[in-house]
């Protein structure tokens, strides 16, 4: 499936109500990791941010969540944001808004945020803005934000050597400074961890050299 690893500004523009970058000025990197909560892959993850005093957005699946609630609340003890990720992992382009909402509000009751990121980054304008002015539909009532990217790792991609998915990091977030800092996709999954456990450290110790600190989404 063709996807883009920097999405275009034009994406950005035509979609302005997603967050597609933080407002940042600073050296920073927003890193998120999809598809989990997953035994001994997010559990790897946090010990790994640990080491760099690096924090982060983990986008959970409700099916995830309800299997391991022990690794979503090491997830929060360790000063990590979480996400709604929906419930099944459904791909909005090829389901109907009242089962997308249904799906995004069971998971709602075990991933208790209000931030919300599509699975494949699949989700259709009305989808968007009907969870946008729905936020009954999320933990609490609150304010929903959309997160999406700005930069992927395809670390998912079984096809692509942990070199190149390096490499889709290294040359898509600056080093220069800018208003705006990256959104960038890691899964802590286990169709992802082959590419992940390569190429993660690498990135952490590279860009902590580089003067960077990594933060999560509030």
């Amino acid at each position: 499936m063709p996807y883009w690893v920097k999405t275009p500004a034009w994406v950005m523009r035509w979609l302005p109500q997603l967050v597609w970058q933080m407002p940042d000025k600073n050296r920073s990197i927003y890193l998120t990791f999809d598809d989990g909560p997953t035994p001994d892959v997010t559990d790897w993850v946090i010990h790994q941010l640990a080491a760099y005093h690096a924090k982060a957005t983990f986008f959970c699946l409700g099916k995830q969540a309800v299997l391991h609630p022990q690794l979503l609340h090491a997830v929060q003890q360790a000063g990590h944001s979480i996400g709604n990720h929906t419930f099944h992992h459904l791909n909005g382009w090829k389901t109907p808004l009242p089962q997308y909402a249904q799906d995004v509000a069971l998971c709602a009751e075990v991933v208790k945020s209000g931030l919300f990121r599509p699975p494949y980054g699949k989700i259709t304008p009305a989808q968007a803005n009907y969870l946008l002015q729905n936020p009954q539909l999320f933990y609490q009532n609150q304010s929903p934000r959309i997160i999406m990217w700005s930069v992927v790792s395809a670390d998912w991609n079984n096809q692509l050597h942990w070199k190149k998915c390096l490499e889709n990091v290294t040359k898509n977030v600056s080093l220069t400074a800018s208003p705006y800092s990256p959104i960038l996709v890691f899964h802590d999954s286990e169709k992802a961890a082959q590419n992940l456990k390569q190429v993660l450290p690498v990135v952490l110790e590279f860009y902590t050299q580089k003067g960077f600190t990594f933060k999560a989404i509030t």
